[in-house]
């Protein structure tokens, strides 16, 4: 079985042409009162303490932790080269490599900065289809809502949803994770099932097909460029 997560079938498609490289998360009903996250809770002695494996920033004018594990320098890789490199020792995620799982809703174009006439992709009816497989390079949480407003132009949801999330529940804050997204070649599918529903973000999925192969969204110049940009965009070092 292999990881995957939850998103929008519209973010997953621009996630898989290269027009973002973010998600933005707040949680679903059944992530606990603690909402989304991407960092692993890891058993210590006989219960369960929350890693805090990043550095905290403590600028007095924005709100952000950062997370950094590994990088990868991968171009064109398989399957399992590219599930062979986890996060370091040091930093750890839920899920740091996960493929991208899509979900249908009508109004998913009017809740983005997408032309009206966008389509949303549809695969065969009763089957889930996957086409995209990424890996977490840093994580932020994002305390302000200025901050949160100010990142539009590096994904496609409107400022509607952004402020909906932010203010969701009552700790106000959005979960960014900074992603490797890579293509399946070829791309996949499965049978749609029950188990897949409901308001969560992580679900097991059959494994994908032997000899696959994974290849970058966009450029390694291109992905730095993004990185920094977005980085410098919420404050943060580096």
């Amino acid at each position: 079985m292999s990881i995957a997560f939850k998103e929008w079938a519209i973010i997953c498609e621009a996630l898989g042409a290269g027009v973002q490289s973010i998600i933005l998360r707040k949680g679903g009903i059944h992530e606990g009162r603690e909402g989304f996250s991407f960092n692993l809770k890891s058993e210590v002695d006989r219960g369960e303490l929350a890693q805090s494996a990043g550095r905290e920033c403590h600028s007095s004018d924005f709100a952000v932790s950062i997370d950094t594990p590994q990088s990868s320098s991968c171009h064109r890789v398989s399957a399992s080269c590219a599930s062979s490199s986890p996060p370091t020792s040091e930093i750890r995620f839920k899920h740091g490599e996960f493929y991208l799982f899509p979900t249908l809703f009508h109004e998913q174009i009017a809740r983005t900065r997408l032309p009206a006439g966008t389509r949303i992709p549809a695969g065969r009816e009763g089957e889930i289809g996957i086409g995209q497989w990424a890996r977490v390079e840093w994580t932020a949480t994002i305390t302000e809502l200025e901050r949160a407003m100010g990142i539009g132009g590096y994904h496609v949801w409107n400022e509607e949803v952004v402020r909906e999330r932010f203010e969701y529940d009552e700790a106000p804050g959005l979960h960014l994770a900074f992603l490797r997204v890579y293509r399946c070649e070829p791309g996949w599918g499965f049978p749609d099932e029950g188990r897949y529903g409901g308001c969560r973000s992580w679900v097991n999925i059959p494994d994908g097909p032997e000899g696959m192969e994974l290849v970058p969204t966009v450029g390694d110049e291109e992905h730095a460029r993004r990185s920094g940009e977005l980085r410098a965009a919420l404050g943060l070092e580096g």
